[in-house]
């Protein structure tokens, strides 16, 4: 089983070697300004795309968790998934029944043609599915971290709060983020500070998410 490694603000899994895949990361949308999201805080209290009829399954080892999603904060501060593209195994051959979220029905469906698995093929028909638009309340207890820019100077990183769903405030993690990058410039040439490194992370942050979230 692999392993989920966080660096820098990107989810990296490690595959049992030195094969390691960047998984590709949800959008958010806050401020009418669009941010990658990061990590989430409680995840069991998150979009559980299971419990919605969705059979997951992951088209490339960039999207181990076979879908993506857009979020956004909306008027009033609510939570909400807005968009969202999901790779789903329709268990049931002989009785299609592509799921509705929200009472909606996919925008977009396309049959999936997998090369070389035939054991997925076997169990059920691979969907690409699309929903746009759905607007669905996320009522959501905790942090999540956003980012924007990783590849800039003025990489941003904010900490979005949330109580049943509506937003109570945010973390402007931007200029430790900053210094998290200069040092880490020299982990790799300095052993004293590669091993006190993952404890200089967590205090700077002052929270750890162990949500897991690109992996599961």
């Amino acid at each position: 089983m692999g392993q989920l490694i966080v660096l820098f603000g990107y989810t990296i899994v490690d595959e049992g070697g030195f094969n390691m895949t960047m998984q590709t990361l949800d959008k958010f949308i806050y401020e009418r300004t669009e941010y990658e999201l990061n990590d989430i805080e409680n995840l069991k209290t998150f979009f559980d795309i299971r419990s919605h009829g969705f059979f997951p399954f992951w088209p490339n080892t960039a999207l181990r968790r076979g879908h993506m999603a857009d979020y956004a904060v909306k008027t009033g501060g609510l939570l909400i998934l807005q968009n969202l593209n999901v790779y789903h195994l329709e268990r049931d051959k002989d009785n299609i029944c592509i799921p509705l979220l929200n009472g909606k029905h996919p925008d977009e469906v396309e049959d999936v043609p997998i090369i070389g698995w035939d054991d997925l093929e076997a169990i059920g028909s691979p969907y690409h599915l699309a929903y746009i638009g759905v607007d669905l309340k996320i009522d959501n207890t905790g942090g999540i971290l956003i980012e924007r820019g990783f590849y800039e100077k003025t990489h941003i990183v904010k900490e979005l709060r949330f109580e049943n769903g509506v937003f109570t405030g945010e973390n402007d993690y931007t200029e430790i983020n900053r210094l998290l990058r200069e040092k880490g410039k020299d982990i790799q040439d300095n052993d004293e500070l590669y091993k006190a490194f993952p404890e200089w992370v967590e205090k700077a942050y002052k929270r750890y998410y162990e949500s897991m979230y690109y992996w599961s």
